[in-house]
């Protein structure tokens, strides 16, 4: 009995010290940074993985391959057209990784759309993409970025405001067979651009604007031999693709026409789907430039190396801030 009296009188100074413990120790508070869950690529974690880098080109340096993470949103820096650049003396982006896109003649800081632009934009479908841009409510030039379904738009959604446009093909659109992809010299041009295939119902034309100076006529070429980037050679794209999870999912590619081939063949195995491959701009637009070792761009020193139309040279920048 005795024995029985002590076990219960133990049990209930046990149970009476986890009590008080529990009841004395302060709730821990996890404080949780707004922005950087807003500007956060996929994981609300964020991994070891640069949100873009930048890598050596042995070919040309003048033009530096980069790549994106993989991202549900960005934050990003919006500049204007070269006219609108040059009649307001703006010279200069801080706190930026580069020139990352150049619009396809329209700009979102002053709603102006180029007629073949609208044109083109008509030509999209419900199940296309577009770009989307929420601007920040401080500033008047940055905003994140996504990507939407056309047909997830509504009325207030505006091409020019806070919807962009780029030129866009499945990876099955495109003509390739095995390891080779097919090249057709460009109208007017002299150079060879990849073609798609004779069957695929894609809107736009036969001519994928990402381009090579490596081949000499029109015909089916091995893709490792389209491996070098220059002004001349390769460009710059947007690919996209769903997931289950996360959604409308993109990563950003400048590089030959080798490496950004191999970056769809590579989404399409891991991710098991059709990746879209979306262009914005072509010819000397899809030059790129990364920032200086202050994170500063110049466009006095980028704007003699591009087209000088005024309606042309707009786009966006990364912000540092991710």
């Amino acid at each position: 009995m005795k024995n029985t009296i002590y076990s219960i009188l133990t049990l209930s100074l046990f149970i009476n010290s986890c009590c008080s413990n529990s009841i004395d120790k302060k709730p821990k508070i996890i404080k949780v940074d707004k922005d950087t869950l807003d500007s956060s690529p996929i994981d609300s974690i964020k991994d070891a993985t640069p949100f873009i880098t930048y890598s050596q080109n042995i070919n040309n340096k003048e033009q530096i391959p980069f790549k994106t993470k993989v991202l549900t949103k960005a934050r990003v820096v919006i500049f204007s057209n070269f006219g609108d650049r040059k009649g307001n003396h703006f010279q200069q982006i801080n706190n930026v990784y580069g020139i990352n896109q150049f619009f396809m003649d329209f700009d979102l800081t002053s709603v102006y759309i180029q007629k073949n632009t609208q044109n083109f934009y008509k030509k999209l479908e419900g199940d296309d993409c577009v770009l989307y841009f929420e601007k920040d409510i401080q500033y008047v030039n940055k905003g994140i970025i996504t990507y939407k379904r056309q047909s997830d738009l509504t009325q207030r959604d505006l091409l020019g405001q806070n919807v962009g446009f780029f030129r866009q093909w499945k990876l099955s659109d495109i003509d390739l067979t095995q390891n080779q992809i097919l090249m057709k010299r460009s109208d007017k041009k002299n150079y060879f651009c990849p073609q798609v295939k004779i069957d695929s119902k894609n809107v736009f034309k036969p001519e994928i604007p990402i381009w090579s100076v490596q081949v000499n006529k029109d015909g089916y070429v091995g893709i490792n031999n389209l491996n070098v980037l220059s002004n001349n050679n390769g460009g710059t794209v947007t690919i996209i693709w769903e997931t289950k999870d996360l959604g409308i999912v993109f990563k950003d590619v400048h590089g030959s026409i080798e490496e950004i081939i191999n970056e769809l063949n590579q989404i399409k195995t891991n991710y098991k789907v059709d990746p879209v491959l979306g262009i914005y701009d072509a010819a000397p637009m899809a030059r790129k430039f990364k920032s200086d070792e202050n994170h500063m761009i110049d466009f006095d020193k980028i704007n003699s190396q591009i087209c000088n139309i005024w309606y042309v040279g707009a786009g966006y920048c990364y912000d540092l801030n991710q």
